[in-house]
C-alpha cells in the first residue's frame, strides 16, 4: 500500500517514523491525527539511496505492508505544508 510516513526522530543511522494506515488518496488534513499508524524505526540509507533529505518532520509517500516499509518513492513537501497548517488551524481552537 502507499501511505504517507513522517520522520519524527532521528537516531544516528537509524530513523524513528509514523507511516499511515490507509492509502494515501484517502488521508487529508481534517483526518491528520485521527488515523490508526504504525511506528517504525528505518535505516536512513532507504530515503539516502533515493537522495531524499532527512530531517524530523519531513513527510513522504512510502510502499508497505504494515510495518514493513519497502520503498521510500517521494519527499511530499505540499503534504507537510497542509500538516502544519492543520496543526496551526488546531492550536488556534
Amino acid at each position: 500500500m502507499r501511505s504517507f510516513l513522517c520522520i519524527e526522530k532521528t537516531e544516528g543511522t537509524r530513523v524513528a517514523c509514523e507511516v499511515e494506515s490507509i492509502p494515501s488518496y484517502l488521508s487529508t488534513p481534517d483526518i491528520y491525527g485521527k488515523v490508526d499508524c504504525d511506528y517504525v524505526t528505518l535505516p536512513v540509507s532507504l530515503f539516502f539511496d533515493k537522495q531524499f533529505p532527512v530531517a524530523e518532520g519531513n513527510i513522504y509517500v512510502v510502499e508497505h505492508a504494515g510495518k514493513n516499509v519497502t520503498e521510500v518513492l517521494e519527499l511530499d513537501e505540499a503534504e507537510k505544508l497542509r500538516r502544519e497548517e492543520r496543526i496551526r488551524e488546531l492550536m488556534n481552537h
